[in-house]
């Protein structure tokens, strides 16, 4: 099924590339591929018209949410205080977890109201401002890994 697909790309997507890309390219540049990917998937789910299209775009879904997660996790972590970590990745899966609530109960408003497209097209939206947001801010984002510039 489409559920277990995606979840295979997300396990070697976050166990293998992030692994390795991490360290090399940093937190920053990783959340903006991953923000990149996600956001350009959703519109391609909008777009798709047959089987492969849609496939096309589910892998593109699972790697940008794959490879966004964990330098997201990484930089709030390290914009944190070591004594504040604890309510800070709390209230940050609090908010994920409000994100799985909302976001379908929203989607289905819009898929019922306007049309199958709508969904996508809107947490594409939603995706595109927060790669903006990243954008804006990429200079300033801290990184425990390498950045690009640097030589290894």
């Amino acid at each position: 099924t489409r559920e277990a697909y995606i979840g295979v790309i997300m396990m070697f997507t976050q166990g293998l590339f992030v692994r390795l890309w991490m360290p090399k390219f940093g937190e920053p540049v990783i959340l903006f591929a991953g923000l990149l990917m996600f956001a350009g998937s959703l519109f391609g789910l909008a777009a798709a018209r047959d089987v492969v299209g849609i496939g096309i775009a589910m892998t593109f879904l699972a790697l940008g949410n794959g490879l966004m997660r964990p330098p997201n996790l990484g930089i709030i972590s390290l914009l944190t205080p070591p004594e504040e970590q604890g309510r800070s990745m709390g209230v940050t899966n609090s908010l994920a977890s409000l994100g799985r609530i909302l976001g379908p109960l929203l989607g289905g408003y819009l898929y019922e109201s306007i049309s199958g497209e709508a969904p996508f097209i809107g947490a594409g939206i939603v995706a595109l401002v927060a790669l903006l947001i990243t954008a804006s801010k990429f200079g300033r984002l801290p990184s425990s890994g390498k950045s690009v510039g640097e030589v290894a």
